[in-house]
């Protein structure tokens, strides 16, 4: 094969599979985009997990609280209804 040949087919060649190069620098830059997109969304989830795990924290403690403070305020109603019984009429 002579050499003009050969670069006749070489530049066909690369006009046939330029369409393929170009859609596969498409698809790479995609995966690229996606595995960007997965990685936010996987920071996103780690962060409402974060989020939810301190919601719980703070309802656990405020439920707690509520208890004592319950627990209290049941005490004094006692200590009143206690303190009226032993006042005269």
């Amino acid at each position: 094969m002579n050499q003009e040949l050969k670069d006749v087919l070489r530049s066909v060649l690369r006009e046939e599979l330029q369409p393929i190069y170009e859609r596969l620098e498409f698809v790479e830059q995609t995966l690229k985009h996606l595995m960007q997109l997965t990685s936010k969304e996987e920071w996103l989830l780690n962060d409402l997990q974060l989020m939810k795990e301190s919601t719980h924290l703070t309802m656990s403690h405020l439920k707690v609280k509520y208890d004592v403070l319950l627990d209290r305020f049941i005490e004094h109603e006692k200590e009143i209804l206690n303190l009226k019984t032993r006042l005269p009429n």
